[in-house]
C-alpha cells in the first residue's frame, strides 16, 4: 500500500497499540500485581487514552473530499519540514548582522538619559540572536508592524533598517510565494493519483464483473455449442446464480 494507504494503515496499528497497552497497563494496576499505581501510571494511561481521539479519524477513509485533504495535510509534513529549515537559515544570518550592528551601537552609545528608551527598545527586540529572530518572525507574520522593527534597528543605521525591510521583501515575495506554489502543485497531484486510484478500482470492478459474466454465461450454455438458445435462457432464469447476477 502508498500513500493515504499506508498512512490510514499505520494509524490503525498505532490505535491497535495503544489500545492493547492501555488495557494492560489498567488490568496490572487494577489487580494489584505489584505494579505501582502511582501518579506517573495514572498519567501514562490518561495519555494513552488520547489515542482515542483519533478513532474517529478513522472514518476518514470512507469520506472522498475529506480523506484527500486529510491526505494533502499529511504529504505536506515533508515540505513543511524544508520551508522551516530554509526560514530558519535565512532568519539567522540576518539577525547575526542586525545584532551585531545593535550591539556595537550600544557599545558606542555615550550614557544620557535621552538616549535610554531607544536603548531599551533595541536590547528587547535586537539584545541577543534570538530576540532578533523573534522580532524579524513578527515581523514576517504580521505579528508586529515590520515598520516599526525596520525603525527600531535605524537608531543604528539605515542600513541595518533596510536589511529590516530586506528580509521582509525575500520571505513574502520570494520565499512565502514558491512554497505555497509548491503546496498547491502537491494538492493538486494528490487530488489527482486519488482520481487515478477511483478509475483504477472502477476499471477492476468492470473486469471483474465481466468475468462473473463470462463464467456465468458459460454455466447457462449447457450443451456447450457457445450459443444460449431461448430454452437454455429461459431455464437459467430459475437459477439462484444467474437472478442474483441480474439483481
Amino acid at each position: 500500500c502508498f500513500g493515504i494507504e499506508r498512512f490510514m494503515t499505520l494509524m490503525d496499528f498505532c490505535l491497535v497499540f495503544t489500545s492493547l497497552l492501555d488495557t494492560l497497563l489498567e488490568i496490572l494496576v487494577t489487580s494489584g500485581s505489584g505494579v505501582s499505581s502511582g501518579a506517573f501510571m495514572i498519567r501514562l494511561i490518561k495519555f494513552l487514552r488520547i489515542g482515542r481521539l483519533l478513532r474517529p479519524l478513522r472514518t476518514v477513509a470512507l469520506l472522498g473530499e475529506l480523506r484527500v485533504i486529510a491526505a494533502m495535510i499529511a504529504s505536506s509534513f515533508r515540505s513543511l519540514f524544508w520551508l522551516t529549515s530554509i526560514i530558519l537559515s535565512i532568519t539567522f544570518c540576518f539577525s547575526l548582522l542586525l545584532t551585531q550592528g545593535a550591539t556595537m551601537y550600544l557599545k558606542t552609545l555615550p550614557e544620557s538619559a535621552n538616549v535610554q528608551e531607544n536603548v531599551e527598545e533595541i536590547r528587547k527586540a535586537y539584545g541577543s540572536v534570538l530576540r532578533t529572530m523573534y522580532s524579524l518572525f513578527l515581523a514576517m507574520t504580521g505579528g508586529r508592524d515590520w515598520g516599526e522593527t525596520a525603525g527600531i534597528i535605524a537608531h543604528a543605521g539605515h542600513f541595518y533598517a533596510s536589511m529590516v525591510v530586506c528580509f521582509v521583501f525575500i520571505n513574502l515575495f520570494s520565499v512565502l510565494n514558491i512554497v505555497t506554489g509548491i503546496f498547491v502543485d502537491g494538492a493538486i497531484e494528490l487530488g489527482r493519483q486519488d482520481r487515478s486510484r477511483m478509475i483504477a478500482k472502477q476499471k477492476n470492478c468492470r473486469e471483474t464483473n465481466t468475468l462473473h459474466l463470462v463464467a456465468l454465461l458459460e454455466e447457462v450454455d449447457t450443451d456447450g455449442d457457445g450459443v444460449i438458445s431461448q430454452e437454455e435462457f429461459f431455464a437459467s432464469l430459475e437459477h439462484g446464480a444467474v437472478q442474483d447476477f441480474m439483481d
